[in-house]
């Protein structure tokens, strides 16, 4: 090999091994700034207390707490599906692109195919990170879903609400089902299988009345 040609090799090298490290520096600033501190600032900021209030029932603060996390996110809290040309996807394609270059240049791989590779993993880096921020996007709707958007919603009782006691109820929200902590408003038994209403919440538990007993 002649010194121009190692040479030029090295340059390729160098430049698709700088694509990569900048893209991918960026690309982990923006998403440790970005998404990841939303999500964990509301996990840490947000209330999930009782607010001083005494619930009756066998259900501990700990099972309480627990439920409130138990739901599962649709198109709920206004999810967005993120642009395709958002710039963290383009610098994810970049990252993997450069990164792929530099190393199947370092293998001996021509300029050309080089650039290929990198292509095709930039392509594949790109869709794992779009994986991961719908997942963090899924997390935060989750968390933004506040006691006020339970307030009126119809539920059906999928474990039976004991008189002064706790059961739980599953509601649909934005096409989404979850599943809460219940407390009747009268303190009256709501068999399995009733329809209720969500008219107040404590806490991460709603309370309810009745609209139509089960069979």
């Amino acid at each position: 090999m002649g010194w121009l040609e190692y040479l030029d090799r090295q340059l390729v090298f160098w430049t698709f091994m700088a694509i990569g490290l900048t893209s991918g520096g960026f690309l982990l600033v923006t998403m440790l700034l970005g998404e990841i501190s939303e999500v964990f600032g509301d996990l840490f900021g947000g209330d999930h207390d009782f607010d001083g209030h005494d619930l009756s029932g066998d259900a501990d603060h700990g099972d309480i707490h627990d439920a409130g996390h138990d739901v599962h996110v649709g198109d709920i809290a206004g999810l967005a599906t993120p642009s395709a040309f958002s710039f963290k996807f383009i610098l994810a394609f970049a990252s993997g692109f450069g990164t792929t270059g530099a190393i199947t240049t370092f293998s001996g791989y021509n300029v050309l195919a080089s650039s290929g590779f990198g292509v095709l993993a930039g392509f594949v880096m790109a869709g794992l990170t779009y994986g991961f921020v719908m997942f963090l996007a899924s997390q935060q709707a989750s968390l933004n879903i506040s006691s006020n958007d339970f307030i009126g919603r119809n539920g059906t009782v999928i474990v039976d609400i004991p008189e002064n006691g706790l059961g739980q109820i599953l509601l649909e929200i934005g096409g989404s089902s979850l599943s809460k902590l219940a407390q009747a408003a009268d303190g009256k038994k709501i068999p399995e299988r009733s329809n209720v209403e969500v008219i107040s919440t404590i806490g991460q538990v709603v309370l309810v009345k009745i609209k139509s007993q089960a069979a």
